[in-house]
């Protein structure tokens, strides 16, 4: 690696400034257009870390640092945004005392202010119904980084990113417009071995499809959602969608959610096919009251 400087990008993701530095142009160029939707702050930014790539003494294995701390160790270039990814998360996470962090997706029903905070475990399909929702004209805040300070919401716009296929296997038609050439991974073997490599299919918004202010959380709408055999929706009590937002914590909240929830803003949505369970949420939405303002107590 040559003693030149490092290409620096600054990645806005909540609250921080994250500036990466990093020699490899190919990574750069992917996390670049992967994180497009970060490249400006949402809301300012009060807290910034540095995340260095560089090479180990005698080795062709990178390090990540993390405020100089060594938090992963590349051995191969495919491994290397991943490494970065995951260091942005770990910043994150360390960075949001006092905001809640959740494992959602949240994007915003076209034509108003309402957000849908979709909410479930893994693989319940929270980036295929954020891709379903842009396809259908619905602004996008994130597929699984949604941050709140109890009185607004934003997210952590990065692209919709799906589980890594082979690179000879064919995508299933909900992907088949996913970009593969941009996120290449490793999908097993050890040291040398990099027949195996595969790719993260993922879709980049645009910027015309992001939302990049803060919204109103008594405008939002729970959904849990779960993968099923048919799709059907019903309505969640107020206190069900609580405990679903605790779950999706990634530590506990120090302040009341209760202001995301009330009478007629929760929903159970299982889902077959994503862009199916898209439309019955919105016929059932539009049969409930409109969001009510009065929070939980």
């Amino acid at each position: 690696m040559s003693h030149r400087e490092p290409a620096m990008l600054s990645l806005f993701i909540s609250e921080i400034e994250a500036r990466v530095h990093c020699l490899l142009p190919d990574a750069m160029a992917a996390l670049s257009e992967l994180w497009a939707g970060c490249r400006v702050p949402i809301v300012p930014a009060t807290t910034r870390v540095t995340i260095e790539v560089g090479s180990l003494e005698g080795d062709r294995a990178c390090s990540i640092l993390l405020d100089g701390e060594l938090v992963a160790v590349a051995e191969q270039p495919a491994d290397v945004v991943p490494l970065i990814e995951s260091a942005l998360y770990k910043a994150l996470h360390r960075q949001q005392a006092d905001r809640a962090l959740l494992h959602a997706a949240c994007v915003v029903i076209p034509g108003c202010d309402e957000s849908l905070v979709l909410v479930g475990p893994s693989g319940s399909g929270k980036s295929s119904l954020a891709l379903a929702a842009v396809e259908r004209g619905y602004r996008y805040l994130t597929d699984e980084l949604t941050v709140t300070d109890g009185t607004r919401l934003w997210g952590v716009p990065r692209a919709i990113q799906f589980e890594p296929v082979h690179a000879s296997h064919a995508l299933p038609p909900r992907l088949a417009a996913s970009d593969l050439g941009l996120y290449a991974v490793r999908l097993g073997g050890m040291g040398d071995q990099l027949e195996a490599l595969g790719a993260v299919p993922v879709r980049v918004p645009v910027a015309h499809e992001l939302v990049m202010t803060p919204l109103p959380v008594k405008a939002a709408r729970i959904v849990r959602i779960e993968r099923g055999t048919t799709s059907k929706c019903e309505t969640l009590s107020a206190l069900a969608a609580l405990s679903e937002l605790h779950e999706a914590s990634f530590v506990p909240p120090a302040f009341s959610l209760g202001a995301m929830v009330g009478r007629g803003r929760a929903f159970r949505l299982v889902w077959r096919d994503p862009t199916e369970g898209l439309a019955l949420l919105e016929r059932v939405i539009m049969q409930t009251p409109a969001p009510s303002i009065r929070p939980l107590a």
